[in-house]
């Protein structure tokens, strides 16, 4: 089971807080590529998807497969760094991790990173964390565990109506909204959220951003 609560979560946020800093996208034109690859295992195992800079979008699909489509991006004029990027996959019986990565020998340039759109089997337990940049869930959730951390961007949540669980999140600076009963609570700069639904749920879904919106919604029957 993943777990990524209190301190450690904290933790990770300051620290993938300090990333975004690093890696902030810059502003005007990029050049891209992209690419698509997948992994496919046995089991349940847990899966891990570490970015450091870019938006990630996940949705839910079959079992025994997890998928990405890649798209490495640079600041125009800086075709040469997207040869330093790779997002690669590895697996054991217990996990099944994804990583963005920079290749050997290349240097990590300001401005780079990976966008990534995943398709990760429903019910799996699902850890993602990225240094920058917003996260995006639509899917159906299950197992015991959803984490989603970014250091800085907005983490959307978009849920099937019956599902159950409970949630702990918190905006370092920025806000939570929610159409769920359930009421966000003001800190000096930001928010948090703990609460939920259904009775007795299996599910803990733990949800942080540094610096941006978390928005937790309810998809209609």
């Amino acid at each position: 089971m993943i777990s990524f609560r209190g301190f450690q979560r904290f933790t990770f946020v300051a620290m993938f807080a300090m990333a975004a800093l690093l890696f902030a996208a810059c502003n005007g034109g990029r050049v891209e590529s992209t690419s698509s690859t997948g992994i496919d295992f046995a089991g349940t195992p847990d899966i891990l998807i570490d970015n450091f800079n870019g938006a990630i979008e996940i949705t839910t699909g079959d079992a025994g497969r997890v998928e990405a489509k890649a798209t490495r991006f640079a600041p125009a004029g800086e075709e040469a760094t997207l040869d330093g990027l790779d997002f690669v996959f590895s697996a054991d019986a217990a996990q099944v991790r994804g990583a963005s990565q920079w290749v050997d020998g290349a240097q990590p340039a300001t401005g780079a990173g990976i966008d990534l759109k995943l398709t990760v089997p429903a019910g799996a337990n699902l850890e993602v964390r990225n240094g920058a940049g917003a996260i995006r869930y639509a899917g159906t959730p299950g197992g015991s565990s959803l984490t989603l951390a970014t250091g800085s961007g907005d983490v959307t949540l978009s849920l099937p109506a019956a599902t159950a669980f409970r949630v702990d999140a918190q905006a370092a600076i920025g806000s939570i909204d929610t159409n769920y009963p359930l009421a966000a609570s003001r800190t000096s700069t930001g928010a948090t959220l703990q609460g939920t639904m259904g009775d007795n749920p299996a599910l803990a879904i733990d949800v942080a951003t540094g610096n941006g919106k978390i928005s937790l919604q309810r998809q209609a029957p």
